[in-house]
């Protein structure tokens, strides 16, 4: 008995950047996938979803990371996307990603319903160099917007949580809360970072990475500089949040062309958005200056490699 030939295994990925926009752009791009598949006869056999992600990064989500992972183990035949920069808007890395999925035998396809060629990816690629300048400047301008309005774009803070169905809008979350005034109260009485983390982890209290990071044992370690947050002082101790203001556009995290690591700097003081939002207040305000106070105590000058002195750093363990 002869056997129609087998139909290839398709599989669809989907992302949206930033909570600030509507998850429901996952599901029309998926619904639009889908119907891609339907009409080439592939078979779906599952999806890879990243949800606020940028799309400028590599590393950027844990469905990019299956989705590769899959690519290796040939667990597919057709990776379908609404368009190429879902997967990434960076043209040496889309093209990478051609070479990859090309090595494991696996093809791309868009919404044109056709298998990318090496061409359709230049194409792609040309594009995205010079869109990707123009929508970074439109995204500040959104993220701005935003702040400017009272809202936080990207992950929630410690002690606080997403109010449902505002997207950027945050509501304070009363246990973590109570561990924040903790940490507030113990930091300025002299305990070091260090203890008052390995106090925490003892005794099992959700940490920053609870909801993203549990270990093997199933609990949660505090980590000192999630604390102080290191040179940068971005940690819980520095996060002006917590008396009830969003502070925007401080820093800017830009990639060095020559290691291609990210760094971070300080913005001018005329780019900086400062919003008052005193019910998100969690410090009281004599609390939050102690802390600062012996934060100062605690910094020292940081002298980068070359010997040149830079930014003050904080020793966390202190």
């Amino acid at each position: 008995m002869m056997t129609g030939p087998t139909r290839k295994r398709a599989v669809l990925y989907a992302r949206y950047s930033s909570d600030v926009q509507k998850a429901t752009s996952i599901d029309g791009q998926l619904l639009l996938c889908r119907k891609i598949a339907a009409r080439n006869d592939l078979d779906v056999i599952g999806a890879f979803v990243d949800a606020a992600k940028s799309g400028l990064t590599e590393n950027a989500g844990d469905g990019y990371q299956q989705l590769l992972n899959g690519v290796r183990n040939h667990d597919f035949d057709v990776v379908i996307v609404e368009h190429f920069d879902r997967l990434s808007r960076d043209p040496a890395t889309i093209q990478r990603l051609k070479q990859v999925f090309e090595f494991n035998g696996v093809e791309l396809m868009d919404q044109k319903g056709v298998y990318a060629t090496a061409t359709d990816i230049s194409i792609a690629s040309l594009y995205n160099t010079i869109y990707k300048p123009q929508l970074a400047d439109k995204v500040r301008r959104g993220h701005d917007n935003a702040v400017a309005s009272g809202r936080i774009p990207g992950p929630y803070a410690y002690g606080y949580r997403p109010r449902p169905g505002a997207p950027g809008e945050r509501v304070i979350d009363e246990n973590e809360a109570k561990i924040v005034v903790r940490i507030f109260t113990e930091y300025v009485s002299g305990r070091s970072t260090r203890d008052i983390a390995a106090d925490l982890t003892r005794q099992g209290l959700p940490s920053p990475g609870a909801t993203r990071h549990k270990n093997k044992a199933g609990r949660t370690n505090w980590n000192h500089q999630c604390i102080t947050g290191g040179r940068h002082g971005r940690g819980i101790i520095g996060n002006e949040l917590y008396i009830g203001e969003i502070h925007w556009n401080v820093r800017s995290t830009i990639l060095n062309p020559e290691t291609q690591k990210k760094q971070k700097r300080r913005n001018p003081e005329d780019r900086h958005i400062i919003v008052k939002k005193p019910e998100l207040r969690i410090v009281p305000q004599v609390l939050w200056d102690r802390a600062q106070k012996v934060r100062s105590g605690r910094c020292h000058p940081y002298v980068r490699t070359d010997g040149q002195a830079a930014a003050p750093s904080c020793d966390p363990a202190q």
